[in-house]
């Protein structure tokens, strides 16, 4: 199964998601994030770092080790955000990212594809994406046909109508293209039809994504479906990067050292613009929270003064009752947000009130103690009896001349007035703006439920915040990640209130997040362009290198006229010259060597011909010289031996000196006939088990008569018995002759030549020691080859035709041995070494026959 392709879809795909952590941090407030909200940040590095990585490995090919390292670094994440869904039961998204997780865990398992047999036609491979996607397709299909109670949140409206046929689209498609893909039915048609059945059907979601602003949607449903319709197209040109080539890691290095940048810095560069917009926000709302707590203070003081101003008005106890409601009254009139003001004598008996109800008794209320103990003005919260929610009761003492508390006077302010003042200033910001007592209790506030029950807020953290510290404002973020808010209080001086202005962060921030998406689409833009530009300079790049490998591998063949890459890269230009200069040389020493082998061809068929007109030659001359030789020998034989009649002493002289000068003759001629059969591979063997003891103890009886010319002995120092070879006996008898008659030949009179047959392992080595005056330094490299004589002037003492030792040595290398010599002082070792015979062979006759001799002079 074929992974290369999974592996780019869902690196990018990774890259991409971290990308939008990373940048749109806000997209990951929903509850199913709830797990990675913590450390956003760093789950946003993780996941663009393995997306890069998996990338990395589907362009480099690195051991298979690496891989499943990378595999696995990449599968944390996908499961932990899979996890995240599955806590609050929404399936599909769990699915799809457990698939993508398991895919993952896979992919290093079906690496190696299948043999197939010799002469079957290739089986093309599925698409490991492909099938990933073919199982999400189907898994969503059923989960919208068996649980649609799924799809009941607002952001489903676009597609709830339709959503039993978009499941089986769904459901049916991701059969197809799992079918297509798992079987042999793979033709060109359904190849294409059955990734765009399922991109088709993924269109809805994506369109659904896009309406609410859900990347991750969008990046899911619109990358992987749009990858999935391109995969026939794609998935082929993915395959043939060579993970080897310069240009495939050059455009790698180039887009990871290009795009890593771009991320961090406008990461960083929307965050620190989304925090000086907080801030910004905050202290607006902090200016504004001032402000509103100097208005409501400047309300409740320019409510407070006229009762100050009716409690100051003369002789008002000694206005009548009527005369009191008809003044009250009036001041209703010119104060219409409060509720009544009312008059009360001494003892807290009321007198008057501006709305026409019967007054009530004050005494015992706090206020009209206060009052009355002070001679202050006062100001209580309560809550109203009659309208049975909060209320501002001001109140003023009546003092007489001498300052003695005669009555009391009061005006009620409902805190629902002062309420209709925040949540005016309030909305300017689309916030709420509240008003709480120095306990916390809600005074004044948009709902009106926790005004009714006087509620305290003091669970509230700035709430909480004012009481901590009620003398000074200040401003606070505080919530969950999908309800944060941003709150700014100040305290309304002179009254121990605090005013709180609160506004939901996605609404403070609705600009800035809005420009950090912007930033999203723009990035990936430029990292699409900056792909494109890297894949087109590393091809510019590795162009000049491609071309030259090209016109070495072009000349490796013999073609030598592949043009060089002209380019400005000066490492490379020089590369391409040299080479060009190095191809001209050998092209050129190319052509004068074949036209050296042409005339040194034409030499050696003249040295040929000349050879074996030589070889004839010689042949012809030794087979018509041995006839009238022999003829001579045998007539001087027969005179010596007296058939002719009585020889006298000096004729007998003469007819010896004859004789001898024949048979140096008959050993000349046949030396050369032997070299000349060794040359042309025409001597013949006839191999057999031999002692080859008994053979040299044979060699040292027939040569003692050619060593007594000299003066010399041989002796058989040391021999091992039993020793055996395979071998010609004659041949090698040729052989001892020669060793030994050179022993004989350059020893001093009356000396002994040394005779040895010793067991080396798998060889037998025969040794033969004179004690003569050495080898010349001069004439040892050549003293094997052909009429090499160490004296080789008229006057040379020592006779020989310069033969023996090159035919001994022919001989011996046939027999699968090794000839040598050792000198030591005046000593010389001639020495050769034959395999011993480990098993028995059978005799092997040949056509020819040599003739012996009983020794060889060399």
């Amino acid at each position: 199964m074929k992974i290369q392709s999974f592996q780019w879809i869902v690196g990018i795909y990774c890259a991409v998601i971290g990308t939008l952590i990373l940048i749109v941090p806000h997209q990951f407030n929903a509850p199913v994030y709830a797990l990675v909200q913590p450390q956003l940040m760093w789950w946003g590095t993780l996941f663009l770092l393995t997306g890069i990585a998996l990338i990395g490995v589907a362009t480099l090919a690195p051991s298979h080790r690496v891989l499943i390292v990378v595999h696995l670094l990449a599968v944390a994440p996908l499961l932990l955000v899979a996890i995240g869904f599955a806590r609050v039961a929404t399936w599909t998204g769990t699915l799809n990212f457990l698939l993508l997780g398991l895919g993952l865990l896979l992919a290093p398992l079906l690496t190696r594809d299948r043999p197939r047999r010799s002469g079957t036609a290739p089986v093309l491979s599925p698409d490991l994406f492909a099938v990933i996607m073919g199982v999400c397709a189907t898994g969503m299909g059923l989960i919208i046909l068996l649980l649609p109670a799924q799809f009941m949140s607002p952001i489903y409206d676009i597609v709830r109508p339709r959503l039993f046929w978009y499941g089986l689209a769904l459901l049916v498609s991701g059969l197809v293209l799992i079918g297509t893909q798992l079987t042999h039915l793979r033709s060109r048609f359904f190849v294409w039809a059955a990734p765009s059945l399922v991109t088709t059907a993924f269109l809805p979601f994506l369109t659904l994504s896009v309406t609410n602003h859900i990347w991750t949607g969008v990046a899911f449903y619109g990358g992987f479906g749009l990858t999935l319709a391109l995969l026939p197209w794609l998935g082929p040109r993915v395959r043939r990067v060579d993970p080897a080539a310069l240009q495939t890691r050059l455009a790698l290095v180039l887009m990871v050292v290009v795009t890593l940048p771009l991320i961090v810095i406008v990461a960083i560069g929307t965050a620190s613009y989304e925090r000086q917009a907080t801030h910004e926000a905050l202290a607006r709302q902090q200016n504004l929270a001032t402000v509103l707590a100097q208005d409501v203070a400047t309300y409740v003081r320019l409510h407070r003064a006229p009762i100050a101003g009716i409690a100051a008005y003369p002789d008002l106890m000694a206005l009548s009752a009527a005369r009191q409601r008809t003044m009250l009254e009036a001041f209703g009139h010119a104060y219409p947000d409060m509720v009544a003001v009312a008059s009360y004598d001494v003892t807290g008996r009321g007198i008057a009130r501006s709305d026409g109800r019967p007054p009530n008794s004050v005494k015992g209320f706090t206020f009209y103690d206060e009052a009355r103990q002070t001679n202050q003005p006062s100001l209580q919260i309560l809550i109203s009896p009659i309208l049975h929610r909060p209320i501002f009761a001001f109140g003023s003492p009546v003092l007489d001349v001498g300052g003695h508390f005669i009555g009391f006077v009061t005006g009620v302010l409902e805190a629902t007035r002062l309420a209709d003042v925040l949540a005016r200033a309030g909305a300017e910001t689309n916030g709420s703006a509240y008003l709480v007592d120095q306990a916390g209790r809600a005074i004044a506030h948009p709902d009106t439920r926790l005004v009714s029950s006087f509620a305290s807020l003091t669970a509230l953290p700035p709430v909480a915040a004012f009481i901590h510290d009620p003398r000074d404002g200040g401003m606070l973020r505080y919530g969950t990640p999908a309800t944060e808010v941003l709150a700014a209080y100040a305290p309304v001086q002179g009254f121990g209130w605090g005013v709180i202005i609160e506004r939901p962060v996605r609404d403070a921030l609705l600009g800035v997040r809005s420009v950090r998406e912007q930033a999203f689409g723009l990035l990936l833009l430029l990292i699409v362009l900056c792909s494109f530009f890297g894949a087109w300079i590393s091809q510019r790049l590795a162009a000049p290198l491609n071309m030259l490998t090209h016109a070495v591998a072009d000349f490796a063949t013999g073609m030598g006229t592949t043009p060089l890459p002209h380019t400005t890269l000066s490492e490379v230009a020089h590369l391409a010259s040299g080479f060009g200069v190095m191809r001209q040389q050998i092209l050129a020493r190319t052509r004068e060597r074949e036209q050296v082998e042409v005339e040194l061809r034409a030499a050696k068929d003249v040295a040929e011909t000349a050879n074996r007109a030589k070889s004839e030659f010689l042949a012809t001359v030794s087979h018509e010289l041995r006839t009238p030789l022999t003829s001579i020998r045998g007539s001087l034989g027969l005179v010596t031996g007296g058939v002719t009649g009585l020889v006298t002493p000096q004729t007998k002289a003469l007819l010896d000196i004859a004789d001898k000068n024949s048979e140096r003759l008959v050993r000349l001629i046949n030396d050369i006939l032997d070299i000349e059969k060794i040359e042309s591979g025409k001597m013949t063997f006839d191999a057999k088990v031999l002692e080859l003891t008994s053979l040299v103890e044979q060699a040292i009886e027939a040569n003692r008569g050619y060593a007594d010319q000299f003066g010399v002995s041989y002796a058989l120092t040391h021999a091992e018995p039993h020793l055996q070879v395979n071998g010609d006996a004659d041949h090698l008898m040729q052989v001892l002759n020669n060793v030994l008659a050179n022993g004989a030949k350059f020893s001093p009179a009356n000396g002994t030549v040394e005779v040895s047959v010793v067991c080396q392992g798998d060889t037998v080595r025969v040794a033969v020691m004179d004690q003569g005056t050495g080898v010349p330094d001069e004439f040892r490299s050549r003293i094997f080859q052909k009429f090499a004589q160490a004296d080789s002037s008229d006057t040379r003492q020592k006779g020989g035709t310069g033969l023996g030792l090159s035919i001994a040595r022919a001989i011996v290398e046939e027999h699968g041995g090794h000839i040598d010599f050792t000198t030591a002082g005046g000593a010389t070792t001639f020495f050769f070494d034959l395999p011993i015979w480990r098993e028995a062979v059978a005799p092997v006759s040949l056509d020819v026959n040599v003739p012996r001799y009983s020794h060889v002079l060399s």
